[in-house]
């Protein structure tokens, strides 16, 4: 069986292994069990130990060397089991300014589901939602969450918590999004405006709705209405046939950003 051994406290570069099945209270490292020699294990993780016998309560010492020779550190790892889940891979991406986290896994054993959740720092985590986990399962399962509460400008960390049904926990690596600030491009040509009518090219980075408003100097708004643009490129035009030529502002917003230009009619 495999069990997962927290190996945080081990700071040498090389370190062996050595078990004790409880049996005859001796340490032990001969073939009924299990001996590696690890490498770089100053990094703080976990090792997947593989042993033999399930059937008695395993412990493991991890004997220092290097650095801190002579030294151990005891770890309890309590009956032998097998890791609850295998995880295949874990993403985030931005769709149409949400979070899309995607995952999946090939074996699921005892597993109650996964907790999603989210940090501004990349250490300070809260909850967004459980997802409910299929359980037991030999086969693929896939797995997805929207997080539709995003800022522009920000970077987010998510993590998965897995927890099985005695209310074991593990943690998934972490995955970063960056969510650009949105920039909403408007070029009116020509300027001045001919005609009395305004054509303008806007650039969105999603399809949807824009508020169009035309102020003069004294910042009176003169039109206000809305149209529907496509993501990418739009060419938009307005009929100011009715006002005296001069100097206006033309402002665009969409999903509360804002952007103004100053044209001649």
């Amino acid at each position: 069986s495999n069990q997962m051994i927290n190996t945080a406290s081990a700071q040498a570069t090389l370190a062996t292994l050595a078990y004790n099945s409880g049996a005859s209270g001796n340490w032990s490292n001969d073939a009924s069990g299990f001996l590696g020699v690890i490498s770089g294990a100053g990094a703080p993780g976990f090792l997947e130990l593989s042993l033999n016998n399930s059937a008695v309560p395993v412990s493991f010492v991890i004997e220092e060397m290097g650095f801190n020779a002579g030294t151990a550190t005891m770890v309890s790892a309590g009956n032998c089991g097998t890791l609850p889940i295998q995880l295949v891979d874990f993403s985030a991406e931005v769709q149409e300014r949400k979070v899309a986290l995607d995952w999946s896994t090939e074996i699921e054993q005892n597993n109650s589901g996964f907790e999603v959740e989210r940090s501004l720092d990349g250490s300070d985590y809260k909850s967004l939602s459980f997802v409910e986990g299929a359980g037991n399962s030999n086969k693929l399962s896939t797995y997805s969450y929207i997080d539709p509460h995003v800022t522009e400008g920000s970077v987010y960390y998510y993590r998965l918590r897995q927890l099985d049904f005695n209310g074991n926990a593990t943690y998934s690596d972490v995955v970063t999004v960056e969510l650009e600030k949105n920039n909403v491009l408007i070029d009116i040509s020509p300027n001045p405006v001919f005609s009395k009518r305004l054509s303008f090219r806007i650039n969105t980075p999603i399809s949807g709705k824009i508020d169009v408003s035309v102020f003069d100097l004294a910042g009176k708004r003169l039109v206000l209405t809305q149209k529907i643009v496509a993501e990418g490129s739009n060419q938009v035009s307005l009929d100011l046939s009715g006002y005296p030529s001069g100097t206006y502002f033309l402002k665009v917003e969409e999903n509360g950003n804002s952007r103004y230009e100053k044209f001649v009619l």
